[in-house]
């Protein structure tokens, strides 16, 4: 079975928790396919070295801290609301 290669190049790419873990691999898969990546994570330090990682693999990585946990009622729609500003320009 071939790999499937397919090309993100000038897209955006949102990937929440993507500074550790399976995250950081997806937000890694979407760089190489050649998506600029956006990502989010509860803790400044998890993003710090996401963005060193990513960036050492020539990503084109925006990190974005806030607080993105569901643990309070209305958060969730005020986190939804808020992904705009998220996007780079």
């Amino acid at each position: 079975m071939g790999t499937i290669k397919i090309s993100f190049s000038g897209e955006v790419v949102i990937v929440t928790g993507g500074s550790r873990g399976l995250g950081l691999e997806i937000a890694q898969a979407f760089g190489a396919a050649g998506a600029t990546v956006v990502i989010t994570a509860r803790r400044q330090q998890w993003l710090d070295s996401a963005e060193h990682t990513l960036k050492e693999q020539s990503v084109d990585v925006h990190v974005h801290w806030k607080r993105c946990s569901n643990d309070q009622k209305g958060e969730k729609r005020t986190n939804r609301r808020s992904w705009k500003g998220l996007m780079p320009s």
